[in-house]
């Protein structure tokens, strides 16, 4: 049985890409075989480019579905239409549907999350696309009432990001301290005008980050600014960047990684990270790392709260005026003196991918 796993955040994402590794280790490991969606890369963010890349990828389509026994729809593929990506990813899961329809393939929504959709455009795609579909797996209980919600339709399974897995497939030894002191690593998210079109905000963000890394270093600590994102947080990694005075000892800027497996190398020698990526955390806390998540979707804050883990901020909210910012990154150094000394625990879990995909008794 040949499956087509449809992820096309892959391309520059690290969380995508880790989310993508994990579910086709776990069908391989079954025995299926798997064909991955092409990467299109977007070289930036004009019409032109875009379009091409998108119109590739949905003739691309065409023939993996025919080919294809089964098409999962695999995790990164957020639903959601704020950000950059708006509506032309909701315009992808409905052509993904309409393929499934005309060739007679049943397709899965595999472990993907939510976040409210902002136009009735995006709801009818990304509903038309969900209905249709054999069954939905979600990766946390807000994406489960969401969709549900959305869709009229109540048997969501409520499972988990495949992410969580990636240190059972790739197990790395905590490596030996490279000094004495602790590494700190903090991973930003650029504000996009439709998350907060509110430019002190976004400003209040990159203050915050600044006033972190030059609390961090200040207590004898080396800290590393980095990315999971590199097309999409660029901008904002560069203005904190620049935040910092130059030649800051014990501070580094990484703006890029070889590839996953130098970027999971990089994350088992830290021993604390401040992400707004949520699947910086997530990898991290695979790996036993304490993290702090900065909030500004829902996803970040059910990881935290249906994992029962500590060190939750509510970022946007907590930035709408200036005279928060202060209490903002008091309660974040709190949270780190809480969480320093512990390691996150979570409940072991295993994808159910057999029973999921209705193939109990496949040889």
């Amino acid at each position: 049985m040949n499956i087509y796993l449809y992820n096309r955040g892959r391309d520059g994402n690290i969380g995508d890409e880790i989310i993508s590794i994990v579910l086709e280790t776990s069908f391989r490991n079954l025995g299926f075989e798997v064909t991955l969606s092409e990467s299109h890369h977007i070289g930036g963010y004009g019409i032109l480019s875009a379009g091409r890349a998108h119109l590739a990828s949905f003739i691309n389509d065409i023939q993996k579905i025919k080919e294809c026994d089964m098409v999962v729809i695999g995790g990164g593929n957020l639903i959601m239409d704020v950000s950059g990506v708006k509506t032309r990813w909701a315009l992808h899961h409905f052509w993904l549907s309409l393929l499934c329809l005309l060739f007679r393939k049943k397709y899965h929504y595999c472990c993907v999350g939510a976040a409210p959709l902002q136009s009735s455009i995006t709801r009818f795609l990304y509903g038309f696309a969900l209905r249709k579909a054999e069954k939905i797996s979600v990766r946390d209980s807000f994406s489960a009432q969401y969709i549900r919600k959305l869709i009229g339709r109540d048997n969501v399974w409520e499972m988990f990001d495949p992410a969580l897995l990636i240190s059972s497939i790739y197990p790395i030894a905590k490596k030996n301290r490279r000094s004495e002191k602790r590494s700190i690593g903090i991973c930003p998210v650029q504000l996009y005008p439709n998350i907060s079109s509110d430019l002190d905000i976004q400003q209040r963000y990159i203050d915050l980050h600044a006033n972190l890394i030059e609390t961090f270093i200040r207590n004898g600590h080396e800290v590393f600014l980095f990315m999971n994102d590199h097309a999409y947080d660029i901008a904002v990694f560069q203005k904190i960047k620049q935040s910092v005075p130059p030649l800051t000892p014990r501070f580094y800027a990484i703006e890029s990684f070889l590839n996953y497996a130098e970027y999971l190398s990089f994350i088992t020698t830290l021993d604390c990270i401040v992400s707004s990526r949520l699947h910086a955390v997530i990898i991290a806390t695979s790996y036993g790392i304490p993290c702090i998540g900065y909030g500004w979707q829902p996803k970040m804050e059910y990881f935290f709260r249906d994992n029962n883990l500590g060190g939750y901020v509510n970022i946007i909210d907590s930035l709408d005026k200036e005279e928060v910012l202060e209490k903002t990154l008091s309660h974040t150094l709190n949270l780190y003196d809480t969480i320093i000394e512990t390691t996150p625990e979570i409940q072991l879990r295993m994808l159910r991918m057999e029973e999921f995909l209705g193939l109990r008794g496949y040889k």
